[in-house]
């Protein structure tokens, strides 16, 4: 997934609703017109035959032609040592990219009628060349993370022309000290990689195996270094409009440099009532598909997602507190919206 300045604003609400969907799709009918192939995927959603990344899986789902569900009963490649399958259940089968090379997939699968039909497809598998990573806060190569936390880097791998290269598992990275980032092995991701932040603060560098010369920096920091917040998702024309309601993320800094995924503490406090209402909206940790809407004042967890509605024209001031922050002693930001 490539990652451009809106992507940034959007990144902390994306990320939790990419944890609830499996996003778009590739989508192909097979050879011989029986059955439709499908994979997610974000790169180029139209070319069903990119390739896969040596190294990598890609899990393929089965349909026949209407888009009823199906059961494979067999799925083989002609070219194991190019693309194998290695799994298969229910309606879906999953390949490995061995080598670089062409591999003819053949399915055999059983309607709800009971009735046996085949297809096949064509695939690829070619090197990846390129990795580009990225930080969902920022556009450069250094980011601040929380400890023990849950974080996802967005990555691209290509080939040197551009050409995508896809699937998941394939991590050509090494990171330094190793203990400090913990692969999240079991997601099937494709666009990226999910990290156990380290319990200890600390600086991180992942380098790229592909490429020595390019290297990625984390700092892993503790709630109580954050010392500052800013309104990082401005409203159209920085106001918000009487009647409507508004979303906005509060960003927590650490020494100005805006903090990745602040799953905190927080509270949040509207300070003109008769201006406007301001609530936490956060998507939780522990429960990406339910949105806390806590009472004005009670305290949230999650990113600092706000749901602002104006009231009437004036300026809509509010406080989001990090009780643990500022070394544990909390910080406050006092913080304003105009609303026309």
């Amino acid at each position: 997934m490539r990652q451009n300045q809106l992507t940034h604003l959007f990144s902390s609400l994306c990320l939790s609703l990419a944890l609830l969907s499996t996003g778009c799709e590739s989508q192909q009918t097979g050879g011989e017109g029986n059955l439709k192939f499908a994979y997610p995927n974000d790169d180029n959603v139209a070319d069903f035959n990119k390739a896969v990344a040596v190294g990598a899986k890609l899990e393929l789902r089965v349909t026949d032609v209407t888009g009823a569900k199906v059961e494979i009963v067999e799925a083989t490649s002609d070219n194991s040592q190019a693309l194998a399958v290695v799994n298969k259940l229910a309606d879906k089968f999953e390949i490995e990219a061995k080598s670089e090379g062409n591999a003819k997939l053949t399915v055999k699968v059983r309607k709800a009628n009971g009735t046996e039909v085949s297809d096949f497809i064509n695939m690829r598998a070619l090197k990846a060349e390129i990795l580009q990573l990225s930080h969902t806060c920022t556009t450069g190569k250094d980011g601040v993370y929380l400890t023990n936390s849950t974080i996802a880097l967005p990555y691209d791998l290509t080939r040197k022309d551009g050409q995508a290269t896809i699937g998941y598992g394939y991590h050509p990275l090494t990171i330094s000290p190793a203990g400090a980032l913990t692969l999240n092995t079991v997601e099937k991701t494709q666009w990226a990689y999910s990290y156990k932040t380290a319990a200890l603060p600390g600086d991180v560098s992942l380098t790229s195996q592909l490429d020595p010369t390019q290297t990625w920096s984390l700092r892993l920091v503790e709630e109580a270094a954050i010392d500052g917040a800013k309104i990082e998702l401005s409203l159209p024309g920085a106001t918000a409009a009487v009647g409507q309601k508004h979303w906005l993320l509060v960003r927590p800094l650490v020494a100005t440099a805006p903090l990745c995924q602040p799953n905190t503490t927080y509270t949040v406090q509207a300070t003109s009532a008769d201006v406007c209402t301001v609530i936490a909206a956060s998507q939780a940790a522990t429960n990406t598909a339910k949105l806390l809407n806590p009472a004005k004042g009670a305290t949230a967890e999650g990113f600092t997602w706000l749901e602002l509605q104006g009231k009437k024209a004036g300026s809509c001031t509010f406080t989001v507190t990090w009780p643990k922050a500022a070394g544990g002693k909390g910080y406050t930001a006092q913080l304003q919206v105009e609303v026309k």
